[in-house]
């Protein structure tokens, strides 16, 4: 804050012959409050009886994310404004969970100053580099004796499983565990990336809506968060293989 700022606004707001209804104070944090010195004892009651202090985010409903922001967005018609909002929900969001990290980390800094739990924690920081590739190893060996319709399955990397070849052509469905949040799922052309035949092919077999369009790539794509979606990942795979098998017993 600025010197005697929120007194100077105030005032200036009299000057001009409107009332102030309230002053809204917008901070990261809701322990933020304006600082008073200098101020006189009746320039701190005229201010804190209008003052509503709004933390930007706190994952309550009434922060300025969820309060307002959301609300916006979802009310907006305008393709520009949607766009600048949902820029500045990303900011909020990011300095938000930054501030609210931090006393975590107090606390995780004091356990790691012991021996024996910085010593688990390397150990489980190295699990958890590793978890991809066990992960993607994992679906390998689960459909590497049944790759029907595709022709082949590998990996490509040790999390990075492809399933490829698919009535002679090279369309691909790619698993990628690469990922500690979620895995990344790409039904694609290989040789022709701007093919419409994946397109067509979800849309013959009612998956359509499975896949939405990555932007950044161009390609079909489908994400799910892991943990929690680990064993719906599995149970997709098999019915997405089982919807081409029956496009191709339909087709022969």
């Amino acid at each position: 804050d600025m010197d005697r700022q929120l007194v100077r606004y105030l005032e200036k707001v009299k000057d001009l012959g409107y009332a102030c209804d309230a002053i809204v104070y917008l901070c990261l944090n809701q322990k933020k409050h304006p600082e008073t010195p200098g101020w006189t004892k009746r320039e701190r009651e005229d201010v804190h009886a209008l003052l509503k202090v709004i933390c930007a985010y706190d994952e309550s409903e009434g922060d300025l994310y969820h309060g307002w922001l959301l609300p916006c967005c979802k009310s907006s018609t305008s393709d520009e404004v949607t766009h600048v909002l949902r820029q500045y929900q990303q900011l909020i969001l990011k300095l938000g969970r930054n501030l609210m990290n931090k006393p975590i980390m107090e606390k995780f800094y004091g356990l790691m100053r012991d021996k024996q739990h910085h010593d688990s924690a390397l150990a489980l920081t190295a699990m958890m580099n590793d978890l991809g590739g066990y992960r993607g190893e994992r679906l390998f060996d689960a459909f590497q004796h049944d790759t029907t319709p595709f022709e082949r399955i590998f990996l490509w990397g040790p999390a990075f499983v492809v399933f490829e070849g698919l009535g002679g052509v090279r369309i691909k469905l790619d698993v990628d565990c690469r990922s500690q949040a979620h895995t990344t799922v790409v039904f694609k052309n290989q040789d022709d990336p701007e093919s419409p035949l994946p397109k067509q092919i979800l849309t013959e077999i009612g998956m359509n809506a499975d896949f939405k369009l990555n932007q950044s790539t161009g390609f079909l794509t489908r994400v799910f968060p892991f943990p929690s979606m680990e064993d719906e990942l599995d149970q997709f795979i098999r019915e997405f293989k089982e919807a081409l098998k029956q496009r191709t017993h339909n087709a022969a």
